[in-house]
């Protein structure tokens, strides 16, 4: 995964802390899996410090981190960047295991996968 220094870092002037993020990877199909698997942090309880919008273009993962203040932008950007990482750990080790599989399965369409 390549990780690329932030377009822009701001504090609006609603005293809001904003920061862009893009991160580079392999394919568009993992950049919307990565997306699509951690979207769900995304949804935040009342009081939370931090909001956070993803969404997944061409091969990239595009993050938009608002917060209060620096403190919570910072939680929030490792947090995001640790899920993202992890989910594209995850794929890299599950996927060799999964084509080989389904490359025996559609060889063999007899036995089960």
């Amino acid at each position: 995964m390549k990780h690329k220094f932030p377009r822009k870092t701001s504090k609006s002037l609603s005293g809001r802390a904003v920061l862009d993020v893009r991160v580079e990877l392999p394919s568009a199909r993992i950049a919307e899996i990565v997306s699509s698997s951690i979207s769900p942090e995304t949804h935040r309880a009342k009081g939370f410090r931090s909001a956070t919008s993803i969404r997944s273009k061409r091969n990239a993962l595009e993050l938009e981190i608002q917060a209060r203040d620096l403190v919570a932008l910072r939680a929030s950007a490792n947090s995001f960047l640790r899920l993202a990482a992890a989910a594209s750990r995850t794929i890299d080790t599950v996927a060799p295991f999964y084509r080989g599989r389904h490359r025996r399965a559609v060889s063999n369409p007899g036995t089960s996968v």
